[in-house]
């Protein structure tokens, strides 16, 4: 499927969600194809990315939001743009990493990430795993998303810095931990 997608602005733009339907079904679709100002571009979309069930005569494409190079977003239904990279460790710091499954077990306090409405509508489903780094004293002093569609990833990542966890120590020592949490969404 592929469809034009027009920038009228002075300012180029980085990615945009675009919401198609056809009076029967919508499905939401997020592009981060870049787009030049005063410029067109043809957004293409894999086979299966977006199903529709019967004709696809009347199918219409509009946008519900933009996000500009320089981080400006126009429209409601954008994702937030993705936390800024993991805080630089100390150079005396120790950092060990554990497994998913070894950290999610360490928890002694969860958050379950709560399904976004955009999402829900659009009926998008699936894993999102976060990276956290956590302190020496049990709290998530970093998360960021590596993977999970992106209408997900904000609501996991907000989950997992609420989560705590039991404190990890290397030779007498308290140390920070990295590690991946993984959610899991439904519509």
């Amino acid at each position: 499927m592929t469809f034009d997608v027009s920038n009228n602005t002075d300012r180029r733009i980085a990615g945009a969600i675009v919401s198609l339907g056809n009076g029967y079904f919508v499905n939401t679709v997020f592009s981060t194809e870049k787009i030049e100002p005063r410029a067109s571009q043809k957004l293409q979309l894999p086979n299966g990315y977006v199903v529709f069930r019967g004709s696809t005569n009347g199918l219409e494409a509009t946008v519900l939001g933009v996000r500009f190079e320089d981080g400006d977003v126009w429209g409601t239904s954008f994702p937030a743009p993705p936390p800024p990279p993991s805080p630089m460790l100390d150079s005396d710091s120790k950092l060990i990493r554990k497994s998913g499954g070894v950290l999610a077990g360490s928890a002694t306090h969860r958050v379950d990430a709560v399904m976004p409405p955009l999402a829900r509508a659009a009926r998008i489903s699936g894993s999102v795993v976060v990276e956290v780094l956590i302190d020496e004293v049990e709290n998530v002093i970093s998360a960021r998303a590596i993977s999970g569609h992106p209408l997900l990833k904000d609501a996991a990542v907000e989950a997992a810095r609420q989560w705590q966890f039991s404190p990890t120590q290397l030779s007498g020592a308290a140390v920070r931990v990295i590690g991946t949490l993984t959610f899991y969404f439904e519509p």
